[in-house]
């Protein structure tokens, strides 16, 4: 039998409502996880896609800094309750 999500978490809930809290709030964690690595692979793409534009093909995205300094704001929102975690 596979562990539960709020099992590994270390929470033992006594009743069905905390249980299900704690397992959503174990799939939000998980959820926002994967948007930060969204987001940075997107600004990662977008810059390198821009630097090619640049130097190869001497044209440039009109939008790529502002949207790569904004999935980077984003990413870093939501990496700060990861990194204050216990």
């Amino acid at each position: 039998m596979t562990p539960r999500p709020w099992h590994r978490l270390g929470a033992y809930a006594s009743s069905r409502f905390k249980r299900y809290f704690i397992h959503s709030l174990a799939l939000l964690d998980r959820g926002s996880y994967y948007t930060i690595l969204i987001a940075m692979g997107m600004m990662t793409l977008l810059v390198t896609l821009q630097v090619f534009a640049r130097y190869i093909l001497s044209d440039s995205i009109d939008s790529a800094t502002e949207l790569s300094r904004l999935f980077f704001v984003w990413s870093i929102f939501l990496a700060i309750p990861h990194g204050i975690k216990v």
